[in-house]
This record gives structure tokens, C-alpha cells and sequence, in this order.
């Protein structure tokens, strides 16, 4: 190893408190893991600035999309799919944009790539790919509609940063099949967190290997603060904030995703909702509900794209009393 990739750069002082008890053995398979991973597609990076220009046009997007033979073949594969049924082939770039529209074309040509490079995979074992994929997607949704509510001003970088939040787990699915399997179970078994039980099991989490990943692909330093602390978002809050952390908004929309069963991602534990979020987001709890309402009506455009469907029923009085009870201080 001659220590010419970022991944031998990374800052293991990640604010976890567990740092020094890191397995180097578990670090050196991770990081070669990570070193064969090709970089995060430069088109995605275009794709987010120009989504957040004013003056960039559909025509505009389409040149970049045609810059990437994948994405390209995505987002066509996409349109000409039984879910738009658009009459006729659609069998140019520049047609299909015009046919989905800004928002629907920035949704593709940020999840496609991600779905294509790490949920595709057949596993008999550990977590189910789909369920991920389903989790991963609900939370990028969930994310933008909380961004959308709080005021957070990039809010398709923000989807992105929901998108990878557990982006770690696919990594330690394949590198450590056997102790991440133990890990589900014992997660299931014990009702707790699957991040506190990978600390135990493996001395890393699924967030940590995740934020490696953010350096790696050299994605800006929120999306990596961001994927790091997105289940202990407290950590990083301070009175002296003068926006608003995305870490917050991952927390929040990881557990609305978890608790309307939008995929599964490893654990059906859900964290209470602290005060302090609410007092940094400067929302209520009557504004999740409501949310969550919002999210349970409108997901499904996002996740048919993928030939993903899910059945949701309304969410009913005791729905919204039981996530109500996840507001509650602690005694």
C-alpha cells in the first residue's frame, strides 16, 4: 500500500467516541474495500450544482446526463418503463427530460447510479438488498420534505445525503457477512439499535464506514459530517448554529422512514425524538405528523421509478398517539 488513495487520508477522530477501539484488522479490510471502489460518478457532482442554478434549463441537464453512457442508459431504461407509459420509444435524452420534468429527471440521475453500484446485488444472507434500497430512497424523500419545511437551502444535496446515509451497511454486508448477519440478529432479538450492536461486534459502524466512503468520492464535508452523525445529531448541535444541521433533518426522516415501514434497514428500533431537535429545526411535533402524513400520500411516485410498490394504509389516531409517545421528554 503506498498510501497514494484518499482512503489512507482518512480522519479517524470521527467524533464517535470509539476511535481508539478500532480493530485494525477490520480497518485495513474496510479501507481496501473502500480502494477499489470507483469514484463517485463526477456527472452526479454536475448534476447537483446545476440542479442548484436558477438559470440552468432541461436542455442544459441533458448535455451533462449524455456526458455518462450509465446514466444515460438509466434514465432511458427509466422512461421507456411500464411506470410512465409514455406512448412510443422514448430513445433520446433530451425527449425523456422533456417528458419527466426537472424534478423527476434530478431524482433518476442521483439514485440511479447509487441503486446500480451497490443494491444490486444477489445475497443469500444479511440484509435484503430491496429493503435497503426501499429505506435508503424513503429517507432521501423524507429528508427533502422535512428540508422543504425547515427552510434547508440545498435540499437535493440534502436528498443525496439521505440517499447514502447507510450506505456503510452494504460494505459491511459484504466484507463481514457472518458478524453483520449476528449483528441483525441480535438486533431483532435484543429490540436495540444495529449501530450501537456493530460498535460491539465489529469496534465501526455502518455511519463511520459510511462517511469514509463521503471522503473517498470527495463529496463536500456537510454530506460527510452529515452520514457520520445521523444517528447522534446532538452531538454536533450547539446554541451557537447559525443553520440548520443535516444531520438533524437525516435523524428525523430516518426515523419517520423506520417508523411507516418504508423499507428496512437493519433494526426496527426507534430512538426518541429529543427536544433539542425540535428546538433546532424549529418545528413541532404536530409538524412530523403532519409530515408523516405528507410522506405516506406521496412516496410512491419516488419508489415506482424502481418498480418498487408498497402498500401504506392512512395513518390512524392511534398510528399518530403511538409516534406521539417517541416526542415525550425523557423522565
Amino acid at each position: 500500500m503506498d498510501g497514494k488513495d484518499d482512503v489512507w487520508e482518512i480522519d479517524l477522530d470521527d467524533d464517535t467516541g470509539n476511535s481508539g477501539e478500532l480493530d485494525p484488522a477490520v480497518f485495513k479490510l474496510i479501507s481496501e474495500q473502500i480502494e477499489q471502489l470507483p469514484p463517485f460518478p463526477m456527472v452526479i457532482n454536475q448534476v447537483l450544482s446545476m440542479i442548484e442554478d436558477p438559470n440552468a434549463t432541461l436542455a442544459d441537464l441533458a448535455k451533462v446526463i449524455l456526458n455518462d453512457p450509465s446514466l444515460t442508459g438509466n434514465i432511458l431504461r427509466a422512461t421507456n418503463s411500464a411506470y410512465y407509459g409514455f406512448p412510443g420509444k422514448i430513445s433520446t435524452v433530451s425527449h425523456a427530460v422533456s417528458l419527466l420534468g426537472l424534478n423527476e429527471v434530478k431524482n433518476l440521475a442521483l439514485s440511479l447510479p447509487i441503486n446500480d453500484a451497490f443494491f444490486t446485488k444477489n445475497r443469500s444472507f444479511g440484509l435484503d438488498q430491496t429493503d435497503l434500497w426501499v429505506h435508503s430512497l424513503s429517507v432521501g424523500f423524507c429528508v427533502r420534505k422535512i428540508g422543504e419545511r425547515v427552510g434547508y437551502p440545498l435540499l437535493e444535496e440534502a436528498f443525496v445525503a439521505g440517499l447514502l446515509h447507510d450506505i456503510g451497511k452494504n460494505l459491511l454486508n459484504d466484507v463481514f457477512p457472518e458478524r453483520f448477519d449476528q449483528a441483525l440478529h441480535r438486533a431483532e432479538e435484543q429490540q436495540r439499535s444495529l449501530v450501537d450492536i456493530e460498535q460491539e461486534l465489529l469496534t465501526i459502524s455502518h455511519a463511520t464506514i459510511g462517511s469514509w466512503l463521503a471522503q473517498h468520492w470527495k463529496l463536500p464535508d456537510t454530506l460527510t459530517t452529515a452520514i457520520q452523525n445521523h444517528h447522534q445529531p446532538l452531538a454536533t448541535i450547539s446554541d451557537e448554529d447559525t443553520g440548520i444541521r443535516l444531520e438533524a433533518i437525516i435523524f428525523l426522516a430516518d426515523f419517520l422512514a423506520k417508523f411507516l415501514s418504508l423499507g428496512f434497514s437493519g433494526d426496527r428500533y426507534l430512538p426518541r425524538i429529543r427536544p433539542e431537535i425540535f428546538k433546532h429545526l424549529a418545528i413541532t411535533s404536530e409538524d412530523v405528523i403532519f409530515m408523516a402524513e405528507g410522506v405516506r400520500k406521496d412516496i410512491q411516485p419516488t419508489l415506482r421509478p424502481f418498480g418498487l410498490e408498497i402498500d401504506l394504509k392512512p395513518l390512524t389516531a392511534e398510528d399518530k398517539t403511538k409516534m406521539a409517545e417517541f416526542f415525550a421528554p425523557l423522565d
